[in-house]
């Protein structure tokens, strides 16, 4: 199993931004932190994932390090 400190290693790996949450992504929605692929300047502001990159944001940084790891690890198998 691995820790979240891996997890986030691997999103990172990948150019996913993780943690402190930037307010132009998935502004629809709450939350302090976010997961995020890798995207342009020009694809922002976006209101959710509809309308830009990959990105889940919230107040559980863990739970959202769990789901986007889950995300891109089936989207590479």
């Amino acid at each position: 199993m691995e820790t979240k400190e891996e997890k986030k290693r691997f999103l990172e790996s990948y150019g996913w931004k993780v943690g402190e949450r930037d307010p132009r992504l998935n502004t629809n929605f709450p939350g302090a932190f976010m997961c995020v692929e890798p995207h342009e300047e020009a694809e922002l502001p976006t209101r959710d994932g509809s309308n830009g990159p990959w990105c889940i944001v919230g107040d559980d940084l863990s739970a959202l390090i769990d789901e986007a790891h889950e995300f891109l690890s089936a989207m590479i198998r």
